[in-house]
């Protein structure tokens, strides 16, 4: 009998923790992704009219291997937000001339799991973001 009850009140408070620790990994690594795809920019080539249809298509089977490559620049920007996301209300990322070339491929925003140990300690009240522009 005292044997049992020793296991009991030693299994209840393991059992908690697990399960507080478990809710705490689940919060640390939720998603919290976000991300837009863009179609590539025309080659100006093509913008010219059909008398210079072969450079046009040339430029066009160049982009579809730079697509498939991955090749474009990737521009990281961290973003520190306050109380739970709310402040600053809106952050202006000016891309426009980060991609000139082919255009902006995808804008993804993300915590990283550090990010999100940082906002989970300080219970949302400093809650950084990383956005990552990938060029074609």
């Amino acid at each position: 009998m005292k044997t049992l009850i020793l296991f009991k009140t030693l299994i209840k408070p393991t059992v908690k923790t697990l399960l507080l620790l478990l809710i705490t990994a689940l919060f640390l690594f939720s998603c919290r992704h976000a991300s837009v795809a863009f179609q590539p920019l025309e080659p100006v080539s093509c913008s010219q009219g059909f008398l210079k249809k072969n450079v046009c298509e040339h430029e066009k089977e160049k982009l579809q291997e730079r697509i498939k490559s991955k090749e474009g620049e990737k521009h990281t920007f961290v973003h520190n937000f306050y109380l739970f996301g709310f402040l600053p209300r809106s952050v202006d990322l000016d891309v426009t001339n980060l991609c000139k070339e082919h255009g902006i491929w995808e804008i993804h925003q993300y915590s990283t799991p550090l990010q999100g140990l940082y906002s989970e300690l300080s219970l949302g009240f400093f809650v950084p973001r990383t956005t990552d522009v990938q060029c074609y």
